[in-house]
């Protein structure tokens, strides 16, 4: 997931699309075509000025084996604890990436089991289970099943080619509101900012008990606010002027990804890398799908109404409606805290809402505003807001 973003805006520095020709063969291509079936969700249409609203389904595995994991070679069917849904505008103004928590339960499609090809019928199951299930195909149906958007991309970023992507370049900062000593997981860091390689990094977006309360929202702000800090460092002047570095994380992002046919062309990678820069990173936001707890069960989460709501603000590739924080007895009457003039309709956050609930690893930086409701982060945001 934080790789495949990654790339996009790499290959847009000078030169580097020569090298994404290069290195071609490393990506695994999959086409799902016969697995999705023809009864989907119509396409986004082309708007007056001739561009089209474009979204890309990324699934993080955890599979250490090779791509016939996800048709059905593999002793042990491939996880999934990361589903992330790209939208991008058809202007290229604006891009918006929405997490869908693992442990949400929903209304899963029938599909094929990976392993036994087996058909497993729909069933009200925990999300996770649609990749665990039937791998990327599966989890493709049951997101448009429930938001009633036509995926046109989908990429599956392998989890053990996380820790070499961040090894290239370098390390990559993160921001701990505590220290952190967990034996179990090997993760020891100290409060404040922490410059982590691959495998702590990995370690520190995976946790869930020591960082957090055991839930997946915390976890889901986290792996957020980490891929932010991912496309600030894989953009800055150190990683673009080195092209032995950015040889090197083209390389190892290339290496641990699958994709279906009409994204893994150099031209379509490319094109997709402009539209990124386009876009800026200050105008990528990451959400997280509003959610409260499960009725049956506390420690699963539901779809609140407010997931409609931005899911049709997705299909209708409109801005999500936006609210700044209200000031605070710190803050001051200062304007740029007030509401904006187009206030939301939906509740602030609040014990009702846990998606926008403030993250246990502190407070929320000033590029991070409210949507609909729901808190919200961009990608330029501090890494460790004063």
């Amino acid at each position: 997931m934080l790789a495949a973003l990654g790339v996009a805006v790499l290959v847009a520095g000078g030169g580097t699309v020569v090298a994404l020709g290069l290195l071609q063969r490393n990506i695994d291509v999959l086409d799902l075509s016969r697995e999705l079936g023809t009864d989907r969700p119509s396409a986004a249409p082309v708007d007056p000025d001739g561009g089209r609203a474009v979204t890309i389904l990324v699934m993080g595995s955890d599979s250490r084996a090779g791509e016939n994991d996800f048709v059905g070679g593999a002793v042990d069917a491939p996880k999934s604890d990361t589903t992330v849904l790209v939208h991008l505008s058809a202007d290229r103004t604006r891009a918006v990436a929405v997490s869908i928590p693992r442990d949400s339960l929903v209304e899963l499609p029938d599909c094929t089991e990976t392993v036994t090809r087996m058909l497993v019928p729909g069933s009200r199951r925990m999300f996770n289970n649609a990749f665990e299930t039937g791998g990327p195909a599966c989890t493709l149906r049951a997101v448009e099943s429930l938001t009633g958007i036509r995926i046109d991309h989908w990429v599956v970023v392998d989890f053990t080619g996380f820790t070499t992507v961040v090894d290239a370049l370098g390390t990559v900062p993160i921001c701990l509101a505590r220290p952190v000593n967990d034996v179990k997981h090997n993760i020891h860091l100290p409060a404040g900012r922490s410059e982590v390689d691959g495998r702590t990094a990995l370690n520190y977006v995976r946790e869930r008990y020591a960082i957090g309360d055991g839930g997946d929202l915390g976890r889901i702000e986290r792996q957020q606010a980490f891929l932010s800090s991912v496309l600030q460092k894989a953009t800055s002047a150190g990683t673009l002027a080195n092209p032995v570095r950015t040889y090197a994380v083209l390389d190892a992002v290339t290496e641990s990804l699958t994709m279906n046919p009409e994204l893994a062309g150099v031209t379509k990678l490319a094109g997709f890398a402009q539209d990124v820069q386009r876009i800026g990173l200050g105008n990528i936001r990451f959400v997280t799908v509003p959610t409260g707890p499960a009725p049956e069960d506390p420690n699963r989460l539901v779809w609140t109404d407010q997931a409609e709501d931005l899911w049709t603000a997705v299909r209708e590739d409109r801005p999500l409606q936006t609210e700044r924080p209200r000031p605070t007895a710190s803050s001051g009457s200062d304007p740029s805290s007030e509401p904006s003039s187009e206030p939301s309709s939906k509740p602030a956050a609040g014990p009702s809402n846990p998606s926008a609930a403030a993250s246990p690893e502190g407070s929320p930086s000033p590029s991070e505003v409210v949507l609909d409701g729901v808190r919200t982060r961009t990608a330029d945001a501090d890494i460790c807001p004063e």
